[in-house]
């Protein structure tokens, strides 16, 4: 039993310990100064998420593209009766 008690009590330090250093590393990596080529890609990445279009966007896009698709139908159904 003691052993048992002394093994988890190990196991609970050892985590202890091992967590508030892998939460200082990531904030220190976070500091370091960014590398050009991973600084290109996050400005790469930045503006393709500007250039991608919103909900509304993509709604009044659609309507648009029905309304098109609606007078070429009419505009074939026109030119069928009058042949």
């Amino acid at each position: 039993m003691n052993n048992l008690k002394q093994s988890f009590i190990l196991n609970a330090v050892i985590m202890t310990v091992l967590l508030p250093l892998t939460s200082l590393l990531a904030i220190a990596a976070q500091n370091k100064p960014m590398k050009p080529e991973l600084a290109a890609k996050k400005e790469m990445i930045r503006t393709q998420r500007e250039q991608r279009p919103t909900d509304n966007q993509r709604r009044s896009a659609a309507e648009k593209l029905k309304a098109e698709r609606l007078k070429v139908y009419k505009a074939k159904q026109l030119s069928n009766t009058s042949n």
